[in-house]
């Protein structure tokens, strides 16, 4: 487990590659924020979270478990959902909104496609929160 990186993951760049194309800017695994997140929009208060699939417990294909040594890989993968579901609570409580964009979503999807996606988001939350939205 020791050569799965933890920074800099094909997703990841996928989702920074398509925060760029909308001019936004943002920063990485910020270190102040519970859980670092793996990329911040501070001007929209927004975390975006790179799950991949495997390791975070999606209900996917490419979530499903090892058929060897089944027990580690059960406690090891709820532990990290828990840590989750803990870090989205804090960052949330600290008027942070949470995103949580998942590797096989990712794959399928352009870095246009994707861009057009987080400014849906973006148009959401700003209509939601005029008065958070910086001038």
């Amino acid at each position: 487990m020791s050569r799965v990186r933890r920074h800099g993951t094909e997703p990841e760049i996928h989702v920074r590659r398509a925060v760029r194309a909308l001019g936004w800017r943002f920063r990485m695994h910020v270190k102040d924020l519970p859980g670092c997140p793996d990329i911040v929009l501070v001007d929209f208060r927004m975390v975006l979270r790179v799950h991949g699939c495997f390791w975070h417990g999606h209900r996917c294909k490419r979530g499903r478990l090892p058929t060897t040594n089944r027990a580690f890989w059960i406690a090891k993968i709820e532990n990290n959902r828990s840590r989750d579901r803990r870090t989205q609570r804090q960052l949330r409580s600290l008027g942070w909104r949470v995103v949580t964009l998942w590797e096989c979503r990712l794959r399928a999807s352009t870095v246009e496609a994707l861009a057009t996606q987080l400014q849906g988001l973006e148009r959401k939350y700003a209509k939601a929160h005029e008065c958070d939205r910086p001038s």
